[in-house]
């Protein structure tokens, strides 16, 4: 079952974390291409949610500067999570480029989360009383996970939402050097 081995993964990802041994790669890798991957197989999951998906990403991207696998299930997680939180409307999701940095970001018409909750977004097992409320399954490690790799790399990570309204996640790589 591929929840199960997510879940494990999560895991063991979260312990590497915890004890300081998450190994990160750093070399030239197409975000354009891993947003393409995942794009893919977050489509089906969106029509089956009744969910518009939309894409804005330019052609010519430099290469991203990281951890290729690790970005690719950040933004699996990322774009996953719209998804699941979003019961009618949209998730659209943009790859920008910003000096030397690139910018990935997803915005979605979901649930959004409150203000008392937003600090506690990134701990690690944290699950949103509207996320409990609405009966999604989750574990509260894919936010941890993202923000201990996008970290790792030198990038940034974060968000803002609006409860009843949706949120928007983004974060920030390092463009590799021509």
């Amino acid at each position: 079952n591929e929840r199960m081995i997510r879940l494990v993964n999560d895991l063991l990802d979260a312990n590497r974390i915890d004890s300081g041994a998450l190994k990160l790669k750093s070399e030239p890798f197409s975000l354009h291409e891993v947003v393409r991957v995942v794009m893919a197989d977050a489509e089906s999951l969106a029509r089956a949610s009744g969910i518009a998906l939309t894409l804005e990403m330019p052609e010519a991207l430099p290469p991203a500067l990281g951890d290729k696998d690790r970005i690719l299930v950040v933004i699996q997680n990322l774009i996953e999570n719209a998804i699941k939180y979003t019961k009618a409307g949209s998730v659209h999701v943009a790859v920008r480029e910003l000096g030397d940095h690139l910018r990935f970001s997803v915005r979605d018409t979901g649930i959004g989360i409150s203000a008392r909750e937003q600090n506690l977004v990134f701990q690690k097992f944290f699950r949103s009383i509207s996320a409990v409320r609405v009966r999604t399954v989750g574990t509260g490690l894919g936010l941890f996970i993202a923000r201990a790799i996008i970290e790792g790399m030198g990038g940034k990570i974060g968000f803002s939402s609006k409860e009843g309204e949706g949120s928007n996640f983004w974060f920030t790589l390092s463009a590799a050097p021509a």
